[in-house]
């Protein structure tokens, strides 16, 4: 795929992977469809007590890369231990594949017809 063409899919799918990643946030369960664990005391865990999680991760395209910009300080925590992002050493979740396939197609599409 030509360099000019990788960058706008990048830019066309870090907006969709935020949706999906925000989608999470309040369902109680991770990235993979699995329960989070309960909090200590015993309660449902969320993360959307303040909001500032939810409204600040984001990712971002870099050139033709992806990446995850976290936005508070105690992101990485809860990426570790609600997994509310996927682990850099597994496969995406289906949802996430098949939605970054689709809006790489139609950019291809985009490119070819014009």
């Amino acid at each position: 795929m030509p360099t000019v063409l990788a960058q706008r899919v990048a830019a066309r799918i870090a907006p969709v992977i935020t949706d999906l990643a925000r989608g999470t946030y309040g369902g109680q369960r991770n990235v993979y469809g699995d329960a989070w664990r309960e909090r200590v005391d015993g309660s449902d865990a969320t993360l959307v007590a303040t909001g500032a999680l939810k409204s600040k991760v984001k990712f971002a395209a870099v050139g033709t890369l992806i990446r995850v910009v976290l936005g508070t300080r105690y992101a990485k925590y809860q990426i570790g231990m609600r997994r509310i992002l996927p682990a850099p050493s597994a496969p995406l979740p289906t949802e996430w594949s098949a939605r970054i396939e689709r809006e790489a197609q139609d950019e291809i599409r985009k490119e070819l017809k014009s």
